[in-house]
């Protein structure tokens, strides 16, 4: 999984700042439903109800849109939301997790640490301590923070709601395609299993979101992080029977259904079933609405690709041709065109 660290934080009703790597941003909107505006375009969030999910679509700035989004940048300065009289009566402990956030929004990511490390007992506080230790590979330290946050995962999210605080982690399925996760027990084990991965424990990090299905099959957070990481690691055809028995009907309502489809109809290619994949492929590429023109590309990339396979030049070709008229700067679609000539 590719993972995103983000910093929000609540700025006025309904408007949030996010800061991160390439700079700040402004959130507009509800929980569920947002307009981020940065310095590069506009990307619209939309919440699925029930899943605990939100898929975004991305505008770029023309260069005449340019000036209008630095102008956006113009806003309050980053604070975490203390008030004067919910401040005189905090906790010792909540006055050290209040530091230590300002800390990392600050950009002291040591001393945030620091001071997370003086509370494992709050669970928020040991959560993104888990996600710091993660993004500077301190496995050992990781994964005593997600053991402490689990331990106490009843408090998960507390002090983000008391003091209007946002920090997002996000699974990045494209560049313009991610799972939104806020503190929760699936967070935690998300962020376990993306830390599994990296120490190339593959094995133990499938069978953990396997063990995660099987306590919510409906979870579509599991099935996405099982699919990519599953497909990402070639020779267990086991993994993949499960696999292809998580997304068995499946229907294209949303862009996250649509990544399903996808990952499914590269399951049954994988298992040699290709008249199969070929019905989930041309489902899962048929709505464009909201839907990332890559994950579409992609799809009839591998349309293009079971065809070959099947022995079926002329329907090969003339998928490559659609995907070169759609997109001439292709970097295969010409030489694939001529091959099948």
């Amino acid at each position: 999984m590719g993972w995103r660290f983000h910093k929000r934080i609540k700025l006025f009703s309904g408007v949030t700042m996010n800061l991160g790597k390439n700079g700040s941003s402004f959130s507009f909107g509800p929980r569920g439903a947002k307009v981020t505006v940065g310095k590069n375009g506009v990307r619209k969030t939309i919440g699925i109800p029930g899943t605990g999910l939100s898929y975004s679509t991305y505008d770029r700035f023309d260069n005449s849109e340019r000036g209008s989004s630095r102008a956006t940048s113009s806003a309050p300065k980053n604070t975490i939301d203390v008030g004067f009289i919910s401040g005189l009566f905090m906790s010792g402990d909540e006055k050290i997790f209040v530091e230590a956030v300002k800390q990392m929004l600050n950009g002291n990511i040591p001393a945030a640490l620091n001071g997370f490390e003086k509370i494992p007992q709050i669970a928020d506080a040991a959560f993104i301590a888990a996600v710091l230790y993660l993004n500077n590979r301190q496995y050992n330290d990781c994964a005593a923070a997600i053991e402490n946050a689990l331990k106490n995962s009843s408090g998960l999210g507390a002090l983000f709601r008391k003091y209007n605080l946002d920090i997002d982690l996000s699974v990045a399925i494209t560049d313009f395609f991610s799972i939104n996760l806020q503190p929760s027990p699936t967070a935690l084990y998300l962020i376990k299993v993306e830390m599994l991965q990296q120490q190339r424990n593959i094995s133990q990090a499938c069978n953990l979101l396997i063990s995660l299905y099987k306590s919510d099959p409906a979870n579509l957070t599991v099935k996405i992080s099982l699919a990519e990481l599953v497909l990402s690691t070639p020779g267990n055809s086991a993994w993949l029977k499960t696999l292809l028995g998580m997304t068995n009907n499946i229907e294209n309502d949303s862009p996250v259904h649509t990544v399903l489809l996808f990952y499914r109809g590269i399951v049954l290619k994988e298992m040699n079933l290709y008249d199969a994949a070929q019905t989930v492929l041309s489902t899962a590429g048929r709505k464009k609405k909201d839907r990332d023109p890559e994950l579409l590309l992609a799809i009839m990339e591998e349309r293009a690709e079971i065809y070959q396979l099947q022995g079926q030049k002329s329907s090969a070709r003339k998928m490559w041709e659609k995907i070169y008229a759609e997109n001439p700067y292709h970097p295969d679609a010409q030489a694939k065109i001529k091959s099948l000539s």
